[in-house]
């Protein structure tokens, strides 16, 4: 029951976003080609410095958050009123950061209020996402993904609706506000009828304790958006926005697609954190089967992509779509890397190590950070794409020691070698099918579903899945 459980609940977070990325896709086509190289730069330009400042509404409370929540149910009300009455504070000290940032990078006026619309969106989307975590906390993954879903389809439809009617780049940044204020009112609703009455509390004391213990987190969070949006800093700055717009459209798909891995370490957490703290002895296991599904669903993505790199620039633009291809190609192999830091991270947290993996986590940042700089100005966009996937990689090095004591042996029984061969040979019939000399939808679509076929046969053939366990886990009753 509890694997059947498992994924059920991995296929919830997993496919909500997916099936909104498959839909957004030509919709992202779309602004691309009606705002041009250097529009959508000067959008991606205003969120990219949000998320560089969003990490000051967090401090690394969600992690802690949700593991009181499922550990403790009966004391998630009084926790969740605190929270939201911290993190709305913080949140608004994020988005004027952010403002901040902005003007003293001489932005233009356009950028600026791109920012500022985005700064309202990081209240609301960290009220919702304190809310969201108190559903995960209590396993309700199925409305959560339904929240999730139902936003993404009218953020699309309103974003499309509003660049055809001819809004800019400001306009779409409006568009954008309608899927985050959408989630915001499901999860209210939600919690409000189905957990507990919503409020605010302000309690010093207890404020004081949740900063305190978040310290090393907030650090490490800190350090690590500076890693991960390094380059959305340089690159702008260094290149030009033109450049940053055809770099944030191909690390489309390896930004997204982190929602694979994360999805299942997220499903996966509070089982983890609550066998480790009842001592159940099944932690162990739940980390590899986190491990494992996690390496068998992002190997075949990087694959594929890289294969269907070609197609997909040229889906999103028309000319130059050669230079967004390598980015692509290159950018989509972090999605691998991510399968096992995630996973690493999650684990560790689950086990009470928080203190422990925010000190790697910072030794890592400091050396991945270094050399994105280094790769950035020896590389120009290429370095930028090299240092994508990079850094998740740094972090996979820091965190194995501490990973290693906490969960011995666990590497030794995640086959690598079979998943990578099955993986690779997937992509054969679909490079078989673009010979066909077919419509290219036909081509994808044939050698796609062949390609899925063989993995799946691969993968059997190969005893990295047993047929009578994933009977075990689907069987109903």
């Amino acid at each position: 029951m509890q694997k059947r459980s498992t994924v059920r609940n991995a296929a919830l977070l997993i496919g909500q976003p997916l099936i909104i990325n498959i839909i957004g896709i030509p919709a992202t086509a779309y602004f691309i080609h009606t705002l041009g190289a250097t529009g959508f730069g000067q959008w991606s330009v205003g969120t990219s410095l949000i998320a560089i400042t969003a990490f000051l509404a967090n401090l690394g409370l969600r992690p802690l958050f949700i593991r009181r929540v499922s550990q403790f149910p009966e004391q998630a009300a009084e926790a969740t009123y605190i929270q939201l009455a911290l993190r709305i504070l913080l949140a608004i000290f994020a988005g004027f950061s952010a403002l901040g940032m902005a003007a003293l990078m001489g932005y233009s006026r356009t950028i600026l209020i791109c920012v500022a619309i985005n700064a309202v969106g990081l209240l609301a989307t960290t009220i919702a996402s304190t809310l969201w975590d108190v559903m995960v906390g209590f396993q309700r993954f199925k409305a959560f993904a339904s929240m999730g879903f139902a936003a993404g389809v009218i953020v699309t439809v309103v974003s499309v609706v509003s660049v055809f009617c001819g809004a800019r780049v400001i306009g779409l940044s409006v568009a954008y506000l309608s899927g985050i204020l959408t989630s915001l009112m499901l999860a209210c609703v939600f919690v409000h009828r189905n957990l507990f009455p919503l409020g605010l509390k302000w309690n010093t004391g207890e404020i004081r304790k949740l900063l305190s213990e978040t310290k090393f987190l907030g650090m490490e969070l800190l350090m690590a958006t500076i890693r991960d949006r390094s380059e959305q800093l340089l690159v702008p700055k260094l290149l030009g926005v033109a450049q940053f717009g055809y770099f944030s459209a191909g690390t489309i798909l390896a930004d997204r697609l982190r929602t694979v891995p994360d999805g299942l370490a997220t499903s996966m957490f509070p089982g983890i954190s609550k066998s480790y703290a009842e001592k159940t002895g099944d932690a162990l296991d739940q980390v590899l089967q986190l491990m494992l599904l996690s390496l068998l669903a992002c190997i075949p993505i990087a694959v594929l992509i890289t294969v269907l790199a070609n197609p997909i620039a040229h889906l999103l633009f028309r000319k130059n779509a050669e230079e967004c291809q390598a980015i692509i190609q290159i950018t989509i192999w972090s999605v691998v890397c991510l399968g096992i830091f995630l996973p690493m991270g999650y684990a560790i947290q689950a086990a009470g190590k928080s203190s422990e993996a925010a000190r790697l986590g910072m030794a890592a940042t400091i050396v991945s950070t270094m050399l994105t700089l280094i790769l950035i100005l020896q590389f120009g966009l290429k370095g930028a794409c090299y240092s994508w996937v990079l850094r998740p990689a740094v972090s996979i090095l820091f965190l194995l020691p501490c990973f290693m004591r906490t969960f011995p042996a666990l590497f030794r029984r995640v086959p690598f070698g079979r998943i990578l061969l099955c993986a690779v040979l997937m992509a054969l019939p679909l490079l078989g099918a673009f010979h066909l000399q077919w419509p290219i939808l036909l081509e994808i679509l044939l050698g796609g579903t062949a390609s899925l076929l063989v993995y799946g046969g691969m993968l059997l053939g190969t005893k990295v899945v047993n047929l009578s366990t994933l009977v075990s886990v689907f069987k109903r009753g």
